[in-house]
């Protein structure tokens, strides 16, 4: 065999090569353009959307349901629950200063020991990282408004809004 003379393996590989270069070029021309044509039929951003949604909403009502069976447990009649602009809220009769501080420290408690989660579910534990942050602030009707409030021992003129626990 002379030295000019191709063997005919390097040929047939030359060509797998050059094939499968030659697919993966044009896959990725067609994702990109079906990409920029229509976005919204990639759907790999929806389910991470809806999980953090369907956790959000999951922590909410656990902070709701450690307010009502505190509130409960205290011997504290529960007026009404709701939905409103911020998410779902209790309404519940007046108490004495200590029964309501446990009762507005228990929604943020609850999503403090569900952190606790974030190992096996993590966006369940960061959904309820944030309702226990944000809740704990002294912002105008929040539980760490309220419990401020109480702690002042500033409840003798408390009205009907205070007692709004959400």
């Amino acid at each position: 065999m002379s030295e000019d003379s191709e063997d005919p393996g390097d040929s047939f590989a030359n060509e797998a090569i050059s094939f499968h270069l030659l697919n993966r070029f044009e896959s990725r021309i067609l994702n990109r353009e079906s990409e920029i044509i229509m976005p919204f039929l990639h759907l790999n951003w929806y389910f991470p959307f809806f999980q953090g949604c369907f956790f959000g909403v999951a922590a909410m009502a656990l902070h709701e349901s450690a307010h009502i069976a505190t509130a409960l447990a205290l011997g504290l009649q529960i007026k009404k629950v709701g939905l409103n602009w911020k998410g779902i809220y209790t309404m519940r009769e007046a108490g004495p200063a200590n029964k309501s501080l446990l009762v507005a420290l228990a929604g943020p408690l609850i999503n403090l020991t569900l952190i606790a989660t974030w190992h096996w579910l993590p966006n369940f534990g960061l959904a309820n990282f944030c309702f226990a942050v944000f809740n704990l602030l002294p912002i105008t009707g929040s539980d760490g408004e309220r419990a401020l409030k109480l702690l002042d021992g500033d409840t003798p003129g408390m009205s009907n809004h205070d007692l709004i626990v959400g």
